[in-house]
């Protein structure tokens, strides 16, 4: 991953072969004033003749004489045509909206001149509104300026090249960004996700958020901890498959972002799919929590598995809430109510049994005091000449006790005469 000493090698290897470039023009600009003076300038004749002597020497003074000077028209109108030729082909490959962009790329491959950059922070290229960077088009050659905390992976035309975190990486030409990658944590949301239950019924997933990071590289099983030399441990197979196990659509490969936050609301919903729109929003049985549940599939089920295969871990994650049509909720309102009013009416005719069963009770246990009190009073009477006079005395005074005893028992203010017409329906019935 530490790719400092060989690309500095190359970025002086690639200046020096630009300067080499250059000199081997100017040479070849010289060879062609010289040729030119040598057989189309007569007033050179006697320079000519004297070449042999002092070849050298003999050579600039034809090459450089003010005689060959119109000649230099030719030779930089031919160079200003080619480099013109080859940016207009730049151009038209890459589809650069402007010439000077094309010709551009080719001074900066042939004479390490003008060379483009780019800067990379963020998790992603910093580039100016409707910019076009010949990095980011084409590729190399070109600095590319990594700010701390991004992780870049590039790759030449057929295979990748390098992995790096470092501060300033010089491309190769025709070498490309391949992958970015913020090493810090990423905070990402979703909201508006239809789901449908197992039961039917269609619900609406709100405000889901999650924090994820590139993989960690491990150590003796756990995530690396950060030191001063190593502050984004991360793992570089994480990395390639961020990169490479992306799916592709019509427009093309899916973004990292995208294919993360796929993957978390696939978990969420997989769940939802697999269980009855109750047992989500209202369950019956203590102790279930269906969201913990959730979370849980999400943070250490197949959800970690399929993340991790896109080189990512899921670090926090809240599912948001759940959404009802509102015709559906009126409906299970309707159930639940029905189902409640049953269990009542069942409750309150059990309650107007027993109520029933009591005051059955009551009028028989007054039956019996009645008598036994009755009996009671007859043992010690003194019956007289007239015995019929006498028990009929005798029980309307028992009877006026038992009322008095009863009323006083039972006697609440304001509603005396309710409790006595009670009394009597309860001794002697209706």
């Amino acid at each position: 991953m530490n790719q400092t000493r060989p690309q500095r090698s190359y970025q002086v290897q690639h200046r020096i072969s630009g300067l080499l470039r250059i000199f081997a023009l100017f040479l070849l600009i010289i060879v062609f004033l010289f040729f030119a003076g040598m057989f189309f300038e007569p007033e050179l004749k006697e320079m000519v003749q004297n070449f042999w002597n002092a070849p050298l020497v003999e050579f600039f003074r034809i090459a450089l004489n003010p005689h060959t000077a119109r000649y230099m028209i030719t030779a930089l109108s031919v160079l200003v045509f080619v480099t013109l030729a080859a940016g207009s082909y730049v151009r038209d490959i890459y589809a650069l909206p402007r010439l000077r962009q094309g010709v551009r790329y080719v001074i900066s491959s042939l004479f390490a001149l003008f060379v483009p950059r780019i800067i990379v922070d963020g998790g992603e290229k910093k580039l100016e509104k409707n910019e076009v960077n010949l990095i980011d088009v084409i590729g190399g050659p070109g600095h590319v300026i990594i700010q701390p905390g991004n992780a870049v992976m590039f790759k030449e035309l057929r295979r990748p090249s390098t992995i790096s975190i470092r501060e300033s990486y010089y491309l190769r030409p025709f070498e490309t960004i391949g992958q970015i990658v913020n090493l810090d944590e990423q905070q990402d949301s979703r909201s508006d996700i239809p789901a449908i239950s197992r039961d039917g019924i269609r619900l609406t997933i709100r405000d889901i958020q999650f924090r994820y990071r590139l993989f960690p590289e491990l150590q003796y099983g756990r995530p690396k901890k950060r030191t001063i030399d190593d502050p984004y441990p991360f793992d570089e197979r994480a990395l390639w498959n961020s990169a490479y196990n992306l799916p592709v659509t019509d427009s093309g490969p899916d973004s990292w972002k995208t294919v993360v936050g796929r993957a978390v609301v696939g978990g969420i919903t997989d769940f939802i799919s697999e269980h009855d729109i109750d047992y989500l929003t209202a369950p019956r049985e203590a102790g279930i929590d269906p969201r913990r549940e959730i979370r849980y599939s999400l943070l250490h089920g197949p959800t970690k598995n399929s993340l991790r295969n896109n080189g990512a871990e899921l670090v926090w994650v809240d599912i948001g809430h759940f959404e009802i049509d509102p015709a559906v909720d009126e409906q299970r309102t309707d159930y639940w109510a029905a189902d409640w009013l049953g269990n009542a009416q069942v409750q309150r005719a059990y309650g107007e049994a027993k109520r029933q069963m009591f005051l059955e009770m009551g009028r028989a246990e007054a039956h019996a005091e009645m008598v036994i009190a009755l009996t009671e009073a007859l043992k010690d009477v003194n019956w007289g000449q007239e015995p019929a006079e006498t028990i009929r005395k005798l029980l309307v005074l028992k009877t006026a006790e038992i009322i008095e005893n009863w009323v006083n028992s039972r006697q609440k203010p304001g509603n005396n005469q309710d409790q006595k017409t009670s009394f009597f329906e309860d001794i002697l019935g209706e």
